[in-house]
């Protein structure tokens, strides 16, 4: 079942930051003050934007890594340069949502993430990493990455019945 007020979640924010890209009125400068506020504020970026859109705003800010200070504190940038290399992603997600935008070098936490039923693992070059996100007190880092018409493989596939592998139960609930 959708989720829709998690999916309009920043909606109206993202809409107006969005519409003063496309008219042309939003600067370098007020994307990187508003834009990391607009994505943490989203609970899922992809339901708001296309991966494309996010592309466009995030390709404006430049390359940025956004981090806090302090645990719970303002949402702060700095410019970075892209790694040099390509490097391996990962993405929890259904088939139709593998596309867009969250991305992280974790598969575990990628699998953690529970957003589909595929865990999704592609090389991203530098390019298509548009932010990296240092913002959860987990210590979790997430890639804002372009991955329209990259080559997405599936890395892990979730079937009916996962036990947690803390449990201790014999063979007999585990799915071969």
């Amino acid at each position: 079942m959708k989720d829709d007020y998690l999916d309009n979640l920043g909606r109206a924010e993202t809409d107006a930051l969005y519409a003063r890209f496309t008219d042309g009125t939003l600067t370098q400068d007020q994307a990187r003050a508003e834009l990391p506020k607009v994505w943490d504020m989203t609970a899922h970026p992809g339901a708001l934007l296309t991966p494309a859109q996010w592309r466009d705003l995030w390709q404006l800010a430049g390359h940025i890594r956004l981090y806090r200070d302090t645990h719970g504190g303002d949402i702060l940038w700095e410019e970075i340069p892209r790694p040099s290399n390509a490097i391996p992603l990962y993405r929890s997600a259904d088939d139709a949502f593998k596309t867009n935008p969250s991305w992280t070098t974790n598969e575990q936490l990628a699998w953690d993430w529970g957003y589909g039923d595929t865990v999704w693992v592609a090389e991203f070059t530098p390019e298509r990493l548009l932010a990296t996100i240092d913002i959860k007190p987990s210590g979790e880092t997430e890639y804002v990455a372009y991955a329209e018409e990259l080559e997405l493989r599936v890395h892990r596939r979730k079937t009916q019945f996962e036990p947690d592998p803390s449990d201790d139960c014999s063979d007999q609930c585990r799915v071969r």
